[in-house]
């Protein structure tokens, strides 16, 4: 049951993040993260899928897409997973705002107050902002992918 559930799994998250933004330049890598429609539990960026681990307490793992080289990239649950560039931009298991490298290193708290991150899609990356659902009082909010400038956003 548990090897179904994951290989259905496996084909929404790879079909859902196949609709991901890229850029013109360079098709292999996004500009914009998680689109409508992807709740953040996985995306997709060139030939690596991003995805929280439901089989190891939601943390976050990446793997090339033809499912080789299963790799772990941080000991914290992660959701609303966005990926620009070099970056994975996340909340962490405590809802904090959160930011790695794609490799898993240079973790890094971008914003430390607790997030409404299970609202479905509530964050979402674009340009050098990351948009989400405020805190306890539902606004959405924008702040730099640097950590800085938090903002009303409406």
């Amino acid at each position: 049951m548990r090897k179904s559930l994951t290989a259905i799994m496996l084909t929404l998250i790879i079909l859902i993040a196949s609709f991901g933004c890229t850029s013109a330049d360079n098709p292999e890598v996004n500009t914009v993260g998680n689109i409508a429609g992807n709740i953040g539990y996985a995306t997709i960026q060139g030939d690596w899928i991003f995805y929280m681990n439901y089989a190891d307490d939601c943390k976050l793992y990446k793997t090339h897409t033809n499912g080789t080289a299963k790799i772990k990239l941080n000991d914290r649950g992660s959701a609303n997973i966005n990926v620009i560039g070099d970056w994975v931009y996340y909340f962490d298991k405590d809802r904090r705002l959160s930011k790695m490298r794609t490799d898993g290193t240079e973790i890094t708290v971008l914003y430390d107050e607790k997030i409404d991150h299970y609202l479905t899609n509530s964050m979402n990356v674009t340009g050098d902002w990351i948009y989400f659902n405020g805190m306890e009082d539902g606004k959405i909010y924008r702040i730099r992918t640097d950590g800085t400038e938090l903002q009303l956003a409406l």
